[in-house]
């Protein structure tokens, strides 16, 4: 019947049970009649556009008859990248046909899922109502629109593909990286740091970062509290995984500096962050520091680093100058542990 031409009024009954929606359209075209289709419980294989099209007329009673598609069971949809919009209306087509959420759509052949947060809202929906099985397909939101955490994280939880999206604006620190209800896994999400959090933690801003493979935006990051290896871990990142970032205040958390400890803050690593930005790295939180006699005086000599004035120091050097110990004396009124020292230049 899909041969036949022109359009005349035929009465048509299906007699096949497994159909393509574009034969199925063909026929419909080359009548004024309703078909019967009613005996119809599979759709085989065929584009989601040519599925969407044929039950929507499915449902128009000048088109069908009232029972046609009443019975559909599965649909093959054919698509690669499979538009998440006409998946959505195709399954709710099917749904008022059949009264009920009982037909399969099978998308094995999709690799990726695209749409708008609205449309993978009514596809998680389907998803539950097993109408569709989302597995491996990466899932992309529409490029110009947004997604929520919540959606986010929900899709995210059903496949192993890739979630690729722009998280809604707005959207603080604390609501992506929440541990019930953020963001998870590692994605392709845009993230911009909203102005409400200007104040962040490094370590909140290392564990954001982690959670997406695109750079985050940091340019509204005014201040960054932490201690001094979190705060060098950020700025050590790169752009790859963080912009906008290099004038920041900073705001340590350490109690002391050691001279070298896996994991640990050390003087040398309160240089490089002075370096890391052109903002005032505040290390009032220090009381004490191990390390080298030139790393102190750099460090208290820099007028980048506020805060220092009454550590306890221990130094590290066997050989110092008279001169330079009496220069950082000057710069702490704290005590100067110099066991160490074995060789003194100078007078």
């Amino acid at each position: 019947m899909t041969t036949l031409t022109g359009t005349n009024a035929y009465t048509i009954t299906i007699a096949e049970a497994d159909v393509t929606a574009s034969q199925l359209t063909a026929i419909s075209n080359a009548t004024t009649e309703a078909i019967d289709a009613s005996g119809v419980t599979g759709l085989t294989l065929d584009s989601i556009s040519n599925i969407k099209t044929l039950l929507t007329d499915g449902n128009d009673a000048a088109q069908f008859t009232e029972d046609s598609f009443s019975s559909l069971a599965t649909v093959e949809v054919s698509d690669v990248t499979l538009s998440g919009s006409d998946l959505a209306e195709a399954i709710d087509q099917a749904n008022a046909a059949t009264g009920n959420t009982t037909t399969v759509f099978s998308i094995t052949a999709a690799g990726e899922i695209t749409g708008t947060e609205e449309d993978f809202t009514a596809l998680i929906a389907d998803e539950n109502a097993q109408q569709i099985d989302i597995t491996n397909e990466n899932l992309t939101i529409d490029i110009g629109t947004t997604i929520s955490v919540a959606t986010a994280r929900s899709l995210s939880e059903i496949t192993a593909g890739t979630v690729t999206g722009t998280i809604t604006s707005g959207t603080t620190v604390a609501a992506m990286l929440d541990e019930n209800t953020g963001l998870t896994g590692t994605d392709a999400y845009t993230i911009t740091i909203a102005a409400e959090d200007e104040k962040v933690t490094a370590k909140d801003l290392t564990d954001l970062y982690s959670k997406t493979s695109v750079a985050v935006d940091a340019n509204a990051v005014t201040q960054i509290t932490g201690t001094v290896a979190e705060a060098n871990i950020v700025y050590g990142a790169g752009d790859s995984e963080i912009t906008g970032l290099g004038n920041e205040i900073v705001v340590t958390t350490d109690n002391s500096l050691t001279l070298e400890s896996a994991g640990s803050s050390t003087l040398a690593g309160l240089n490089t962050l002075d370096n890391n930005t052109v903002g005032m790295v505040n290390a009032a939180s220090i009381q004490s520091i191990t390390g080298l006699l030139a790393d102190l005086l750099t460090a208290y000599g820099s007028n980048g680093i506020t805060g220092l004035d009454n550590e306890d120091i221990i130094l590290s050097d066997k050989t110092v100058s008279v001169s330079d110990l009496n220069t950082l004396n000057s710069f702490t009124s704290g005590s100067i542990n110099a066991e160490s020292v074995e060789n003194i230049s100078g007078s």
